[in-house]
């Protein structure tokens, strides 16, 4: 049923291209030229490397910090 309702939606409004705006169009320009020219300042290999940097901290901290299964967990309160 949901699915019917936001077919109807999305039909009554052309897409989404007939739904209002928060911001202006030109605020909505402004945003995006700032969003491209900071996209543009950070290389495409920082990224990778902050996010397998950040992945690397995530398993050491899982490895350090085990979280106990339900089983454990019950065994040990009971």
């Amino acid at each position: 049923m949901l699915f019917v309702a936001l077919g109807v939606a999305f039909l009554a409004f052309d897409g989404t291209s007939a739904l209002p705006s928060m911001p202006s169009t030109d605020a909505e320009f402004a945003l995006e030229e700032r969003s491209s020219d900071l996209g543009a300042a950070v290389s495409d290999g920082l990224i990778v490397l902050v996010l397998a940097a950040l992945l690397v901290l995530l398993r050491l901290a899982r490895r350090r910090n085990p979280q106990p299964s339900p089983e454990e967990e019950t065994s040990a309160h009971g």
